[in-house]
């Protein structure tokens, strides 16, 4: 089971991420706020971090910078109205640091296949 942490300030949209990953079977933590989601991040250590790019106490670069600098490991999906496209890493404006991007809305398979790409066992 991967354990994800969603940081998103609008309550249905968070409310609906959440309710759609528990469904395909992932553990889940949410907040609602910068600050809160990596209070969040540091007590529980998810696998998954989806973060909105425009909340209320800090922007999501600032979530991703401090995510980056705690833990290399974590596989941190940004998520905002604003980057007009899906994407991996370097080929969106914004969200430096993430491992991958999603324009709102997208649809619930794109998310479900962003996450089992970003935490399948890489070939050695």
């Amino acid at each position: 089971m991967i354990k994800v942490l969603v940081i998103e300030d609008n309550a249905p949209v968070r409310s609906s991420l959440c309710r759609m990953l528990r469904v395909t079977g992932h553990s889940v933590l949410e907040s609602a706020t910068g600050q809160d989601g990596l209070a969040q991040f540091r007590a529980h250590r998810p696998d998954v971090v989806i973060t909105d790019m425009k909340l209320p106490d800090l922007t999501g670069d600032e979530v991703i910078r401090e995510l980056r600098a705690e833990a290399t490991e974590v596989r941190i999906i940004a998520i905002s109205g604003g980057f007009g496209g899906v994407g991996l890493r370097g080929d969106r404006p914004g969200a430096e640091g993430a491992d991958a991007s999603l324009h709102k809305p997208f649809l619930a398979d794109e998310l479900i296949t962003m996450i089992a790409r970003l935490t399948s066992p890489k070939p050695t």
